[in-house]
């Protein structure tokens, strides 16, 4: 039924509360998100859940029937061992097989030598025989190959499994630890960022196998398009709450602008009771003070007056105590720009191009062009040339063979080059009024836009984070006067928030884009037209991010599996649409009841899909 109950856990750092009054529950097969700021405990609330911190108050309650042996947990820091190398380290996933297979070494290496007279040879092959039976339940004799096909599913290279773990890039570690978790046939995964330093290609293999995996799953991710395809509830914290939203991200956005919405309405609606109801008290007031002071008058009305504004009072004291508090603003950058500027169609015109280093042949026979107003992502493993193809572009690198003709008209601003420029002497507005395009007011109304609200712009470049010093560099090249961007990975060491900022100033900007990005959400959003890098080759698609995949997807699967996956994602939210209302306190018994009979329903049906 429920795998898991979160109960008023509370956690402090210190004298800091990180967070509070936190209460949840989560069933046998959700995929479940947890989303927030930066910093306000998402990865903390994940190890609450494995154990590996306390809560300095409440509970964290398993269902009894799991094995929190096969409680999976995938953080962003790996524990290293000296000498292990990566399939040493994936093998460890099946403790209790390999401390089987270890005895059955040391059992062969004593029966090759000479029998002391404690032990027996009788004694030692009966016990190698009943571990060679518990060697066999365990599926000892297939593991290797399993293991070997996992570590090649999770996109390490068999080049790579011998070599040490601590010599692994950052993207290798994170596939091995992934094949490590589903080595171990987990009942639950619990992943903090699982998507960071992973190729589209084996973001998609994750997102198939969450997606079929029978067990629950619990995400910390920044990654949206990710929790758009794995994620069928979000659970959004904040320190004092856990608030649960039916659906994926996207769902989860939609329902929060009508949250916004509707608390603007309420706010709205009891400021013009408030007014109302002090023009009335003021009016009951002037009334008896003329009455009061004219003398003589009617006892009568007087008290009337004052019985009238004394009434009203109260019904604004009590509207007043049940405050309704204005919503923020919907995250919007007025932005205007100077559209007279004429341009020719084609910007960019590459013919049969090959892009060389020493002997090695990136890719050769290279050809597209670039139009006015165009948006192009490139797409294509890690280390396969794509930034190496802005570089041609800009002029900063010549190819080895071919042309590249660009239109004298064109500006270049080109993102991986800003963040390096910055001034750490400056403060973030004179950065910004260095361009001397945006006077200090507009300079001003710009950053508040990118979340350096009032006295946050006289801070150093030289204090602020990675995160913030980007953001800082991404509004200097916006307003540069370039009229093509061309964005190398622009979203990194950005949180939600500022990614949403950057994604609405882009779609407003009214240019050409070329954009190399991890963030497959903001590529969905963006880009028009793609650039596909294979080895030696790059590839031009006449299509956006979601008719690729629509492509590529017709191609992989056949009709019958489409149908399963889309019967399988029904179900999943109809889990958990049901567990919501399990976990919620109103809900009423008999509603209760009828819902986990639902829900135990719906988890068999899913069990038999998967």
């Amino acid at each position: 039924m429920l795998v898991v109950k979160i109960n008023d856990l509370k956690k402090m750092f210190v004298t800091r509360t990180v967070f509070e009054q936190l209460d949840a529950a989560i069933a046998w097969g959700e995929k479940v998100a947890i989303v927030g700021p930066n910093g306000v405990g998402k990865t903390t609330l994940l190890k609450m859940l494995t154990g590996e911190e306390t809560p300095d108050d409440g509970a964290v309650v398993w269902d009894p029937q799991l094995d929190r042996q096969r409680v999976g947990l995938l953080t962003q820091q790996i524990q290293l061992r000296d000498g292990e190398t990566v399939r040493e380290y994936v093998r460890g996933a099946r403790p209790e097989l390999l401390a089987v297979e270890r005895e059955m070494r040391q059992i062969e290496t004593r029966m090759s030598k000479d029998i002391s007279r404690e032990i027996t040879a009788e004694e030692l092959v009966s016990r190698y025989g009943t571990l060679q039976e518990r060697y066999e339940e365990l599926g000892g004799y297939t593991f290797d190959s399993e293991l070997e096909r996992v570590l090649k599913e999770a996109g390490v290279a068999p080049e790579v499994w011998e070599t040490e773990l601590t010599a692994a890039s950052g993207g290798q570690k994170t596939r091995a630890q992934l094949a490590k978790l589903l080595l171990g046939e987990p009942q639950v995964l619990l992943l903090d960022e699982p998507t960071n330093h992973l190729d589209a290609e084996t973001m998609d293999w994750l997102e198939a196998v969450i997606r079929g995996f029978a067990g629950t799953v619990v995400t910390v991710s920044h990654d949206r398009y990710f929790l758009d395809r794995t994620a069928t509830r979000i659970l959004e914290l904040s320190p004092r709450q856990l608030r649960s939203y039916p659906g994926n991200y996207s769902a989860y956005q939609e329902q929060k602008e009508l949250e916004r919405r509707t608390q603007q309405a309420l706010y709205q609606k009891q400021q013009v009771e408030m007014q109302h109801l002090e023009e009335l008290i003021g009016m009951y007031k002037t009334w008896y003070i003329r009455a009061h002071n004219a003398g003589g008058g009617n006892k009568k009305r007087t008290k009337g007056h004052i019985s009238r504004m004394r009434n009203k009072e109260k019904q604004l004291e009590r509207l007043q105590a049940a405050r309704v508090e204005q919503p923020k603003e919907a995250q919007s950058i007025q932005l205007s720009f100077n559209s007279s500027e004429k341009l020719g169609n084609r910007l960019f015109l590459v013919e049969d191009m090959a892009v060389r280093f020493g002997g090695r042949t990136l890719y050769e026979e290279v050809n597209f062009a670039v139009e006015r107003g165009e948006r192009i992502a490139l797409l294509g493993p890690n280390g396969i040339g794509k930034s190496t193809l802005l570089k041609v572009l800009t002029g900063e690198l010549v190819p080895a063979a071919g042309t590249v003709n660009v239109s004298p008209q064109v500006r270049i601003g080109y993102f991986g080059q800003e963040v390096e420029r910055l001034n750490p002497e400056n403060s973030i507005l004179e950065e910004v009024l260095e361009l001397e395009t945006l006077t200090q007011t507009e300079a001003r109304t710009v950053l508040a836009g990118f979340m350096f609200r009032g006295e946050a712009v006289f801070k150093k470049v030289g204090t602020l984070s990675q995160g913030e010093k980007c953001r800082v560099a991404f509004v200097k090249l916006y307003f540069s006067g370039a009229n093509v961007l061309v964005l190398d990975e622009p979203t990194n060491y950005l949180d939600i928030p500022a990614r949403q900022r950057v994604e609405q100033a882009l779609q407003n900007f009214p240019g050409t884009l070329l954009l190399v990005s991890h963030d497959r959400y903001m590529v969905q959003r963006l880009a028009t037209q793609l650039l596909l890098f294979t080895p030696g080759r790059v590839t031009h698609f006449a299509g956006g991010w979601q008719a690729w995949q629509e492509h590529q997807e017709r191609r992989r699967y056949t009709p019958e599996d489409l149908q399963r996956q889309e019967q399988r994602m029904i179900l999943q939210l109809e889990l958990s649409r049901l567990a919501e209302k399990l976990d919620n306190p109103h809900s009423r018994p008999e509603d209760r009841e009828l819902a986990a009979a639902k829900l135990t329903l719906v988890q068999g049906q899913l069990r038999a899909l998967s």
